[in-house]
């Protein structure tokens, strides 16, 4: 295994036993062994890891970095083309938008489009207002974790709200 993997889970051992400081300090030390030994495998989830440690940090300027790292870590992904990562990034941002009462800017469409075809032809299409992007990404989020197996692949419990 890659050590930024192995260090990204050890962060997220910490942040769970409280310890936020630590968490983003190896995710700090994980960036700069991808951006050094430029193997760029896991580079989009540790910003969104970083994304949600700095918001367990708490403050506004929190919520500000928290989303640059979240639209850093889809943009990344979105690069690589690793859906997965892709779409936990995007459902992060949604997360962080929808808690500030803030318009998605179009997320609804790009987690249609991430998951998949199967899944977006299940998706409402007509611009009535529940079929807002907004709405669009609750749909998505709550239809990817209605089973439980799934929920802890896709959102480790450290992650779930």
């Amino acid at each position: 295994m890659d050590r930024p993997y192995l260090l990204a889970l050890l962060s997220e051992i910490c942040a769970a036993n409280g310890q936020v400081p630590e968490a983003l300090a190896l995710v700090a030390e994980a960036l700069g062994q991808v951006r050094g030994s430029r193997t760029y495998f896991y580079e989009a989830e540790l910003y969104r890891l970083r994304g949600v440690l700095v918001l367990q940090a708490g403050g506004r300027a929190a919520e500000d970095e928290a989303e640059a790292n979240f639209r850093q870590a889809l943009g990344i992904a979105k690069r690589q083309k690793a859906r997965a990562l892709e779409l936990r990034a995007a459902v992060s941002l949604c997360r962080l938008l929808h808690t500030r009462g803030m318009p998605q800017d179009g997320l609804g469409h790009s987690l249609r489009s991430t998951a998949g075809s199967k899944r977006a032809a299940q998706l409402p299409t007509s611009p009535k207002p529940e079929n807002s992007s907004h709405a669009r990404c609750i749909h998505l989020n709550r239809s990817a974790t209605s089973n439980p197996r799934r929920v802890n692949r896709m959102f480790p419990p450290l992650l779930q709200r």
